[in-house]
């Protein structure tokens, strides 16, 4: 769940690029994947990883770490912070409350908020539970009053006074339910209003719903002192310590913590709906309610590739990442932690795993030869932080992009001369003087327009 700056390669509450997978080939060799990994944790000397292959009923571990010295055992009890994979957790309990007819997914929102919080609407048209679980909610990204002083851990101190008094004060600038954006914000309020409904908390309402009818016994929506000791110590994309994050209010965007043995139990009976002690309302959870872009569909926190149909979610926070996906026309599923920050080398990491003849292995950067191009060169967005830039060079003949908190990604370049940061859901076109030289670049993404001047 990182609160990522603008045009890094993942959404707020770190969102890895969403995988595409193929059926046209099989998954990687148990040697492939080792391979794999050990190129990852190469890159990312720090590197705790663990990863969990479900195939035909049966699940395979994988454990690998990078050079760093580390004394914290690693495997399946292992814990992580799972950021955004936990919306699938609070999209299951809505499921479970719209199947029991204790919620409808069209229902207003301001049904279950107290009297003294009025929601905003949009010409008369309301926010509803399921425009926020779809995230079409019109609500952005972030509250508007989140303002932390720890930018190491941006969402401490976060109250449901502060989440309530956003939702009042916001003003929606489109219809809910007219357009698609990520919204940690909307999964903050839904997940109180689940709360609110049923007259509980939403740590409690996970435990006694969802961990203990999946017999999840080391998973926690806020870590307790014995979890802290099992947490695998996070690390920021360029290697710096990074400490566990405090989500407050916005815990159901991105709270939980887990470890691989409870995250594979929770894929198969994922894999198994509608089947299981849940498998309904993981049914309802994933089915797919209408498109998010050209790759994929979006159901209730799932997604699911429109191409090839496989189910998956991603989600990190300022020191961790794990991806969840399952395709159950294969009865094939995967598990991926570390406890490295988001970047475009691990969704392509996995993508390899899944398809390996579709999608190369990441590379090892650090000897690739850079080519001369016009576009060469850095472009600092102080906005962004006070030394963020995007670093812009040529491999192969094709451009590439890299950001201080993701490796480097191809640019796909697009008609009129703009370019598509895919990961990262941006738009980037280079600017030029009278004589044609680039100077700049502008960037569009969320609906928000930056520039940076270049350097050389």
């Amino acid at each position: 769940m990182s609160r990522v700056p603008t045009f890094v390669a993942a959404a707020s509450i770190a969102f890895l690029p969403s995988v595409a997978f193929a059926d046209t080939n099989g998954p990687a060799s148990p040697d492939e994947i080792r391979r794999t990994l050990a190129v990852y944790v190469k890159a990312h000397p720090k590197a705790m990883v663990a990863l969990g292959i479900i195939s035909g009923g049966k699940s395979g571990t994988y454990f690998v770490r990078g050079s760093a010295e580390m004394s914290l055992p690693l495997n399946d009890r292992t814990l992580f912070e799972i950021g955004s994979v936990t919306k699938t957790f609070t999209a299951t309990l809505l499921a479970q409350m719209v199947q029991s007819g204790a919620m409808r997914l069209d229902d207003p929102i301001q049904k279950y908020l107290p009297a003294r919080v009025v929601a905003p609407t949009y010409e008369g048209i309301p926010i509803t539970v399921g425009s926020l679980a779809e995230h079409r909610s019109g609500l952005p990204s972030d509250p508007p009053n989140l303002s932390s002083k720890d930018p190491s851990n941006p969402y401490a101190g976060y109250t449901i006074g502060m989440l309530y008094g956003a939702l009042e004060r916001y003003k929606l600038t489109r219809a809910p339910g007219s357009q698609y954006e990520y919204s940690n914000f909307a999964y903050g309020v839904l997940g109180q209003l689940l709360a609110n409904r049923a007259h509980s908390s939403y740590d409690a309402l996970i435990e006694q719903r969802i961990l203990q009818p999946l017999g999840m016994k080391n998973t926690a929506v806020v870590g307790s002192a014995l979890t802290k000791r099992r947490l695998a110590p996070g690390f920021t994309y360029g290697g710096k310590p990074q400490s566990a994050w405090d989500l407050g209010a916005l815990a159901p965007a991105g709270s939980i913590e887990s470890d691989l043995y409870d995250m594979v139990v929770y894929v198969k009976a994922n894999m198994d709906a509608p089947a299981g002690p849940l498998g309904r309302a993981m049914a309802l959870a994933q089915q797919s309610r209408g498109s998010e872009d050209s790759e994929d569909s979006v159901g209730l926190a799932w997604e699911t590739s429109l191409q090839y149909g496989f189910v998956h979610k991603a989600g990190g926070t300022g020191g961790y990442s794990a991806i969840v996906a399952f395709d159950r026309r294969r009865n094939y599923g995967l598990v991926f932690m570390a406890n490295v920050a988001n970047s475009s080398d691990l969704g392509q990491l996995v993508e390899h795993i899944i398809v390996p003849a579709s999608v190369s292995a990441p590379m090892e950067w650090t000897l690739i030869k850079r080519e001369a191009s016009p576009y060469t060169g850095s472009y600092p967005i102080p906005s962004v932080g006070p030394h963020f830039a995007l670093d812009i060079f040529k491999y192969k003949g094709k451009l590439y992009v890299e950001s201080p908190q993701s490796s480097p990604e191809q640019l796909v370049e697009l008609k009129g001369g703009s370019y598509s940061w895919v990961s990262a859901k941006a738009i980037i076109t280079f600017d030029r003087d009278a004589h044609g030289t680039v100077t700049g670049l502008t960037a569009r993404q969320n609906g928000q327009t930056t520039s940076a001047k270049k350097q050389s």
